[in-house]
């Protein structure tokens, strides 16, 4: 790296981690060391909790299901878990250390996130599968910006790590390569503008699952099934409560549906068209 910023030439670097994932291989490990295995707690929700969510949840390899196994078999495998993620933020600090001794930290961006989560102990389950739910779905995300002295700060926002490709674009200086079929709402956007545009909702999809996050309401529509999900994210945080056909929230589901329906004409090639040129605008 330092041979390539010392002709002033920008440079790009992509560290990337196999893990915490399959198979959990942590335990043993002086990283698992630091965790006790009775500090490793089972989650809220429960595997009962399966009962209001779609068909599929109840259908995965049964090795999935934690209460096919002793209570220590989780605690370990959860212990291995963390101890896995331990050794990658210790391997973060080692480039980040790397990046202070070549004097290259303040003016370097640095995006930390990652492609999914895991259920983890969530409604009685351990792995993951093409599922929408906020512990597959809601992911770290952190951005250290260019900035010398830069104060770090929590937001609260709707944000994307579909993002980080136009990130890097702006921030590079070549914000032009940004294609109109690209999402456009830069993380750079928070430490150059005094007021960012956020958006106002998250937009989802896996498989035949399309899904959306707004005003902390979350629908899960499902293509041609008569069931569905829905949760008051606020005050139900880890989505025990399916409330996909309760009444009071059936103007959420409307809007929530609408806002699936804008996404896929925006996806859809030349859907922007007007057939009729000298029809009135709509």
């Amino acid at each position: 790296m330092a041979d390539q910023t010392a002709s002033g030439k920008p440079w790009f670097f992509t560290l990337s981690f196999p893990g915490p994932h399959q198979p959990y291989d942590g335990e043993g490990t002086s990283y698992a060391d630091g965790y006790q295995l009775e500090d490793m707690k089972l989650p809220e929700s429960e595997e009962g909790d399966l009962e209001q969510k779609p068909p599929h949840y109840k259908k995965l390899n049964p090795a999935a299901y934690i209460g096919r196994y002793p209570e220590e078999v989780f605690r370990k495998t959860k212990r291995s878990y963390y101890a896995n993620m331990s050794l990658i933020d210790d391997q973060v600090g080692q480039a980040i250390q790397l990046l202070r001794q070549e004097g290259l930290y303040d003016q370097t961006m640095i995006i930390y996130s990652t492609d999914h989560g895991d259920f983890m102990g969530d409604f009685g389950m351990v792995s993951k599968a093409q599922y929408l739910s906020e512990g597959l779905m809601h992911i770290p995300l952190f951005v250290k910006p260019p900035v010398p002295g830069f104060k770090g700060r929590v937001v609260d926002d709707y944000v994307t790590n579909i993002d980080i490709a136009s990130t890097c674009l702006t921030v590079a200086g070549a914000p032009d390569k940004i294609t109109a079929d690209m999402e456009n709402h830069p993380y750079s956007d928070y430490w150059t503008k005094e007021q960012v545009e956020a958006r106002p909702y998250i937009y989802m999809e896996a498989h035949d699952m399309k899904g959306v996050i707004e005003d902390g309401i979350k629908v899960v529509y499902y293509v041609n099934r008569p069931y569905g999900e829905l949760y008051d994210l606020n005050q139900d945080p880890m989505e025990r409560t399916n409330l996909w056909a309760a009444e009071a929230f059936a103007a959420y589901k409307t809007k929530a549906l609408g806002r699936i329906i804008d996404e896929m004409f925006r996806f859809s090639p030349k859907s922007w068209m007007r057939w009729n040129v000298n029809a009135p605008k709509i």
